[in-house]
């Protein structure tokens, strides 16, 4: 009886270590980027002969099964393939 409890014993904990295992490989997934949707609230605030400034909301889609903040993001912008300035 007791070698019957013991491989049931050692079959448990290869199931939990296997869950383990399997549940950490999972787990330290490189985290995706955002996806960009839209935008929203788009408004001209100055215009001006050398400077124009613009304001407006980007959405972006999280795609990672955790919360993560999107602080700052950078980059181009383009109307038609024409370059027109830089989003900071």
């Amino acid at each position: 009886m007791k070698k019957g409890i013991l491989v049931s014993k050692t079959i448990m904990r290869s199931i939990i270590a296997l869950f383990c295992l399997a549940t950490l490989s999972f787990g330290c997934k490189k985290p995706q980027g955002f996806e960009y949707r839209s935008i929203k609230n788009f408004q001209v605030e100055k215009i001006g002969l050398n400077k124009t400034q613009l304001a407006m909301e980007l959405v972006y889609f999280n795609p990672n099964h955790f919360g993560e903040d999107l602080k700052h993001v950078d980059c181009d912008i383009y109307i038609n393939k024409s370059y027109l300035g830089k989003y900071v």
